[in-house]
């Protein structure tokens, strides 16, 4: 939890809090498009950034989570398997 304004982003928040709010909008918008109806208006979302001297040189991790209808299966988004 941040709770001090900076000049990282023009938001004036930090760099990792501005890339969760903008993918929590971006997957709202999502929602509301009907491009992925099964998605409910619950969710919360970490971007982990990696810094050096002050600056940030990387993303490390994107965690997003959503609740979904009742009855949505996540199965049909797995990836398949690459094992023979």
């Amino acid at each position: 939890m941040f709770g001090f304004a900076c000049d990282e982003k023009p938001e004036l928040m930090p760099l990792p809090m501005a890339l969760a709010h903008r993918t929590m909008e971006n997957l709202a918008a999502l929602r509301k498009e009907m491009k992925l109806p099964f998605l409910r208006p619950d969710g919360k979302s970490m971007v982990t950034v990696r810094y050096a001297n002050r600056r940030a040189i990387g993303i490390t991790s994107v965690v997003v989570r959503r609740s979904i209808v009742p009855g949505f299966h996540t199965r049909r988004f797995e990836r398949p398997s690459s094992k023979n």
